[in-house]
């Protein structure tokens, strides 16, 4: 098992502002589609899921320093990718075997940094058209739990507070949670994608099965200058009362192994109806994480 040293630092370093990116055209076989956002959704969920740490003072958290997560040596000093900023952490305070392993990392991949800020470009929906690519089921595979719950029962009640901080007075804590209230709620609590097959479970313990194929995907444009990308996937088989259409969006634009939770719009309408709902983006973490660790990516994502 892979040896984890935590720290409680403070923040020191943080992402510069990313740059404005030029639009290819897309390939014949995929239809780009300009939404008119009539809300803040772009702002909130496709830059980062608006956790953007740029204009806020974190508090000391935790950091884990592993090979997988320092990007850089500057001299005493690791630097430490935490979501979408920094740590500068004292390689003094660093084990001598696992200083050996992360700078034996460093120098098999010199460009950790750049590819790191580049990923987060990416997630906060800078990218080129020609960039995206399709994806398969697998890249979610996995139990999955609704996030709805815990803003129910007050968990991410902080989550609100810091964004309303954020907001310089726009919006209030109340406010924001009645944004993701409409945002999150939903009546299927997890979700279950093994192979080609995925299970909705809904609140009542009920489920439904479908088998799906991929189907392309979507590129949106927002107003804001910013992109998003949904996945499409139709159902081929499985049960009649399963959703025809179902889309996956996770701030990803090709294949993956590190989804930490995607939000999922499903219904029996066709992709292109479904393409058009904006205010509602149920969303889901790992069944195994804790409302203490959803709220902790949530802050520091």
């Amino acid at each position: 098992m892979k040896k984890l040293l935590l720290f409680s630092l403070s923040s020191v370093l943080l992402l510069g502002a990313c740059g404005q990116m030029t639009n290819d055209d897309k390939d014949n076989q995929h239809n780009t589609t300009t939404e008119q956002a009539k809300n803040d959704h772009h702002k909130e969920n496709h830059e980062s899921d608006g956790h953007n740490h740029q204009n806020h003072n974190h508090e000391d958290h935790d950091i884990e320093v592993t090979v997988d997560t320092v990007v850089d040596k500057e001299d005493d000093h690791y630097i430490v990718a935490h979501g979408d900023h920094y740590h500068e952490v004292p390689i003094s305070n660093v084990s001598k075997d696992d200083r050996q392993k992360i700078d034996e990392n460093l120098k098999a991949h010199p460009n950790l940094k750049k590819e790191h800020e580049k990923k987060q470009e990416i997630q906060a929906g800078n990218f080129e058209d020609a960039e995206v690519s399709d994806r398969e089921l697998s890249d979610w595979e996995g139990d999955w739990q609704s996030v709805y719950p815990y803003l129910e029962d007050g968990t991410l009640d902080p989550v609100m507070e810091m964004k309303a901080l954020e907001s310089d007075g726009k919006k209030d804590a109340d406010e924001y949670k009645d944004y993701y209230e409409t945002g999150y709620k939903t009546d299927v609590k997890s979700i279950k994608i093994h192979g080609d097959e995925i299970t909705f479970i809904k609140n009542d313990g009920s489920e439904v099965m479908g088998k799906y194929k991929a189907d392309g995907y979507e590129v949106l444009h927002y107003e804001a200058g910013n992109k998003g990308v949904r996945q499409k996937f139709t159902k081929v088989g499985g049960d009649d009362e399963a959703y025809q259409s179902v889309q996956f969006s996770d701030h990803n634009i090709g294949p993956t192994d590190d989804v930490m939770h995607f939000h999922l719009y499903f219904s029996n309408d066709s992709h292109d109806e479904l393409l058009k709902g904006i205010d509602n983006w149920p969303t889901y973490y790992p069944q195994s994480w804790n409302g203490d660790q959803i709220l902790e990516d949530q802050l520091h994502h």
